[in-house]
């Protein structure tokens, strides 16, 4: 949760909010397999209930990753790396720095 709120500050990420912040690091605790309770029946929706169940789930061993899931954060990983990742000039400042050697 301390990562998700540090891209929130820098203004990098996926977050446009403290709440969405909080939920995407819990749900990556639980993931991990860390062992948090999912929310009780008046605290939150059905579907939130579900999902924080599923990651546990997850986390615990007792459920494979969704391959869904899988494929579209590696294809989000690849876009990203495509539009940000690399720099123009990265491969010539590179030999430069070689040639100081």
């Amino acid at each position: 949760m301390r990562e998700e709120m540090r891209e929130l500050k820098r203004g990098s990420g996926n977050v446009r909010s403290r709440k969405q912040a909080i939920a995407i690091g819990l749900s990556e605790a639980r993931r991990a397999g860390v062992k948090l309770t999912t929310p009780s029946r008046g605290k939150a929706s059905a579907d939130t209930r579900r999902k924080a169940e599923r990651d546990a789930a997850v986390g615990s061993g007792r459920r494979k990753p969704s391959a869904t899931r899988s494929r579209g954060a590696r294809k989000a990983a690849a876009t990203r790396e495509r539009r940000y990742g690399r720099r123009r000039n990265s491969g010539a400042r590179l030999t430069r720095t070689r040639r100081r050697w």
